[in-house]
């Protein structure tokens, strides 16, 4: 079974529509055949709550995909399609302690994606995801994407060795002289942008066949 992961019913609108409504609380679920959504909600306590409950059920999980909208920083415009090759939490800081800015203790890996799914989007661009609980407005690095869930799903995929990759669509250039103004727009149609995502997504990994993972 492939697990979709979804912060928010505005992203997955569109998605959704082939999908039938299996389970309302404490979160939304969709099932299409072979295929889960889920709606985490905003954060990195609820995304991860979300991702091991639904371990937690009987549905032997494959493979993970998060989706979703993401601020961006640097040669990236709006709308571009983004995977993560890396995902670093932005507010989780033990530097005082000698561990390097966004390192979680005892996690001796850094949350990365696997090369197969690297590959298999080759014609993405590719970035690192900063993570937190804020909404980020400012630089971190010269090219990077910025959301609030991410970081924790990798988290989480680290600890029960699920696979999972994240691809993000570019919703708002972070620095720009009206960001609030780019996202909300943006979100009016970031739904049938998502769609596009997951149809596409959903090709590949058809193709790749079961053997993939």
């Amino acid at each position: 079974m492939r697990l979709y992961l979804l912060a928010m019913m505005d992203e997955a609108n569109e998605i959704i529509k082939d999908f039938e409504l299996v389970k309302e609380e404490p979160f939304k679920l969709y099932k299409n055949s072979n295929t889960l959504l889920a709606i985490t909600g905003i954060g990195k306590v609820n995304a991860s709550f979300v991702f091991t409950s639904v371990l937690k059920e009987d549905y032997e999980i494959k493979e993970v995909i998060n989706l979703g909208f993401a601020g961006a920083y640097g040669d990236y415009s709006i709308g571009d399609f983004v995977i993560v090759d890396e995902a670093i939490y932005h507010d989780f800081d033990l530097t005082m302690f000698n561990y390097k800015k966004g390192q979680v203790p005892n996690i001796k890996e850094d949350f990365i994606t696997d090369n197969k799914y690297l590959t298999l989007f080759y014609d993405l661009k590719r970035t690192k995801l900063y993570t937190g609980d804020h909404f980020l407005n400012n630089k971190i690095s010269d090219n990077f994407l910025v959301d609030m869930e991410g970081t924790a799903l990798y988290h989480v995929a680290n600890l029960t060795k699920t696979p999972i990759f994240s691809i993000k669509v570019v919703s708002d250039i972070i620095g720009s002289k009206d960001h609030l103004k780019e996202y909300e727009k943006f979100e009016l149609n970031g739904a049938k942008e998502l769609l596009k995502l997951f149809n596409m997504i959903e090709v590949r990994l058809n193709e790749k066949g079961l053997n993939f993972t």
